[in-house]
């Protein structure tokens, strides 16, 4: 009965793309009776249909069957980010502490060593077919692990100040990062080469991705501006985006 209840795909007849596709995978978890990984895709559905309130319920109904909380995912220092595999089934943190870790969601375990780098963390993301983790340091490096070994799987990506932020294209080919040193660079994976030249900003760069067909990329300054640049030529596709504050 708990399950007829839940299951909401054919209520939603008129749900946007992203949101049903969220909703089909909370579905399919809970079929299998894994409500840790249900409750995590219903999450991600509210999130494209906040005021939904069908999901809202689903949502709550899901949470009464996850056990509580049995142990964090310990750092030695601060955690700056955590993300989700795209299947919802691995976590990764990445801390001040030097170290990016991944994470089982089923049982809390980490299923790699420790990945380490010189000085804080600041950013890591998984690619998307789940492969692969891309992390971003204070040592003005970007690496990429093996999820399967935890040992690099490329040469390391380097920048001239601190990496803030990395994002990977739809494909998972090529992966831009933001960096202290005032620029975006966007890398091909399967060479460490960089495919155009740096997308430069006045200051420090805190953010950029790129658009879902790869074509476009999209920066964020704290010299105010966000910037729109051409993913294949590296070229400003339009005049900088203002804001009277870093953004």
């Amino acid at each position: 009965a708990l399950l007829a209840c839940l299951s909401l795909s054919a209520v939603f007849a008129a749900t946007p793309p992203d949101a049903r596709a969220q909703i089909d995978a909370a579905d399919r978890a809970l079929a299998e009776g894994d409500f840790a990984r249900a409750l995590l895709w219903t999450a991600a559905a509210l999130q494209a249909r906040p005021d939904d309130v069908l999901l809202r319920c689903q949502a709550g109904l899901v949470a009464h069957q996850v056990p509580l909380l049995r142990a964090g995912w310990p750092h030695a220092g601060p955690i700056n980010v955590v993300r989700f595999s795209a299947d919802g089934r691995l976590g990764v943190t990445a801390s001040q502490d030097g170290f990016v870790r991944i994470w089982s969601v089923a049982t809390g375990e980490p299923v790699t060593r420790p990945l380490p780098h010189e000085g804080a963390v600041y950013d890591a993301v998984f690619s998307p077919d789940g492969r692969s983790v891309a992390t971003a340091g204070q040592d003005g490096i970007a690496r990429m692990w093996s999820v399967a070994t935890g040992q690099l799987a490329a040469s390391p990506l380097r920048h001239t100040g601190p990496v803030l932020h990395l994002a990977f294209n739809r494909d998972g080919n090529r992966l831009v990062t933001a960096s202290e040193d005032r620029t975006a660079r966007v890398w091909e994976i399967a060479t460490g080469r960089e495919t155009i030249p740096a997308l430069r900003h006045g200051d420090v760069v805190t953010s950029a991705a790129f658009s879902p067909d790869g074509r476009q990329i999209l920066t964020a300054s704290r010299d105010n501006t966000a910037r729109l640049w051409d993913a294949v030529s590296g070229k400003p596709l339009a005049p900088p985006l203002l804001h009277v504050a870093a953004v």
